[in-house]
């Protein structure tokens, strides 16, 4: 079997798609740590799909194999009320090391480093970003199959299905602060400041502090004095709200939850705070990318833009050398799927891609006569708006304020249209997701996880969000 038939062969299983702006070489290394997980599970992920086409991309996970490393991890936690702090530490450890690794080069020395050398750099950057995940990547198997069985287990104490959302959103609120919720916070104590010197000093140390808050998996967008100074006119004072965390305290004692169920939210509330960490690690191991990607421009002049479609395989001495490098990374840009193994990459470019899209596309169900669909309810509320479909993040500039946002997940770079729209629909994630804590702290509606509303809806659309009974009605 040729590499074409072992990657076409494997749209027979079936996968849980996740779809944000993203890129091979910042992608693929964090990706790929969840073939990392046997020393802290016992078991691993064995393989992924990964497509990518003008820096919008898809991850694919194998649903059997969420599932099986889910129930392992759900089993880990039961055993041992210890094992997520304790594999995280580990975790944040295999990050601190892998960083300090890079500081150890200081980027004045770049341009003077030999071809060997910075070619061991390049690889430091890519491990780098594969540490942000390792023992972390055990994250999604936890958050992407446990929703519903918290879910499902709640209904046994809360019948009524709008009843039931409600509890369902309190009880899952986050009871730690995100980063979001401190970049704001620190905004806010920047705009009460009248002293103007005391106010442009503050404002460069928030740049120090947050200057890598808008990076995303397609590369990284410098944050700037002027950007800060935008943000300062716009910020408000609502931030973590204490009064929710003691609601959720008192529902979950009021409503005299099994033990298990308590141990699966307090899993759930710990994840959500590492998650959360972990997004910040891998957006400051971005932007290092990015820098050492910068240095690599120059020394081969090729555009970032198409160095982002750089993969393992490509990390040789023969990259300093390669006259079709060029042509090939272009080609990627314009369409790739990479199905990885632990150690090997099947990359599939030109005709080959567009068949693959072409299978994927007559594998999904029709979707022109849904009228109505439903999802998980993250956030109360019932909205009717205009639909804005984003999928690129140069989307989000469409959305207007009372528009309806449609995703297949949000990330904080939408931030901006999720402060306009009405609501927000996802195709995808948990009640752990940045879409759901974003849309609770907001007090917006918000229905996730929904699969198909990227597909369903269309620009111009007017819908109903009734998120209290999780469902999306197409209005006209």
């Amino acid at each position: 079997m040729n590499q074409k038939e072992i990657a076409f062969e494997q749209l027979q299983k079936k996968w849980y798609p996740q779809g944000f702006n993203c890129t091979p070489f910042l992608l693929i290394p964090p990706g790929s740590s969840g073939f990392d997980l046997k020393p802290c599970l016992g078991d691993t992920f064995t393989h992924f799909l990964y497509e990518f086409k003008n820096d919008f991309g898809k991850m694919y996970y194998d649903l059997d194999e969420l599932n099986h490393l889910g129930t392992i991890v759900r089993s880990k936690i039961k055993k041992d009320k210890q094992f997520l702090i304790k594999t995280r530490k580990q975790s944040d450890l295999n990050y601190s090391k892998a960083l300090q690794q890079i500081k150890n080069i200081p980027e004045l020395q770049w341009p003077s480093l030999s071809k060997e050398e910075f070619l061991s750099l390049i690889q430091k950057a890519m491990y780098l970003l594969r540490s942000c995940g390792l023992y972390g990547h055990i994250i999604e198997p936890f958050s992407l199959t446990t929703d519903v069985m918290i879910k499902n287990m709640l209904s046994q104490y809360v019948k009524e299905p709008s009843e039931l959302n409600k509890v369902l959103t309190i009880i899952s609120t986050p009871t730690k602060r995100s980063f979001l919720h401190e970049m704001e916070e620190d905004l806010f104590t920047i705009s009460q400041i009248n002293n103007e010197k005391e106010r442009k000093q503050r404002i460069k140390e928030h740049l120090a502090r947050f200057y890598w808050v808008r990076n995303t998996y397609a590369g990284r967008t410098k944050l700037t004095l002027k950007d800060i100074e935008n943000e300062l006119k716009t910020i408000s004072s609502n931030f973590h709200d204490s009064a929710k965390i003691e609601k959720k305290s008192e529902l979950i004692q009021q409503l005299r939850l099994n033990p298990e169920l308590i141990l699966l939210l307090e899993a759930s509330d710990f994840i959500t705070d590492w998650q959360d960490k972990r997004k910040k690690d891998i957006f400051i191991a971005i932007d290092i990318a990015e820098r050492v990607l910068e240095e690599l421009s120059q020394r081969i002049n090729i555009e970032v833009a198409n160095l982002r479609y750089l993969s393992y395989p490509d990390i040789t001495l023969s990259l300093f050398t390669d006259k079709t490098l060029p042509q090939t990374l272009t080609e990627r840009r314009n369409g790739v799927v990479f199905y990885t193994l632990p150690e090997k990459e099947i990359i599939l470019t030109g005709k080959e891609y567009l068949e693959f899209r072409e299978r994927v596309e007559r594998k999904e169900k029709p979707t022109q006569q849904i009228k109505k669909f439903s999802g998980l309810t993250a956030s109360l509320g019932t909205a009717i708006g205009q639909v804005k479909v984003c999928k690129l993040l140069s989307d989000i500039r469409k959305v207007k304020e009372g528009d309806i946002l449609v995703t297949s997940m949000t990330r904080p770079e939408f931030l901006p249209a999720m402060e306009k729209a009405a609501a927000f629909i996802t195709d995808e994630g948990g009640i752990t997701s940045h879409a759901a804590i974003l849309a609770r702290e907001m007090k917006k509606p918000c229905i996730i996880g929904t699969k198909i509303a990227t597909q369903v809806l269309k620009d111009g659309m007017t819908v109903q969000v009734k998120a209290n009974h999780g469902l999306i009605q197409i209005i006209e």
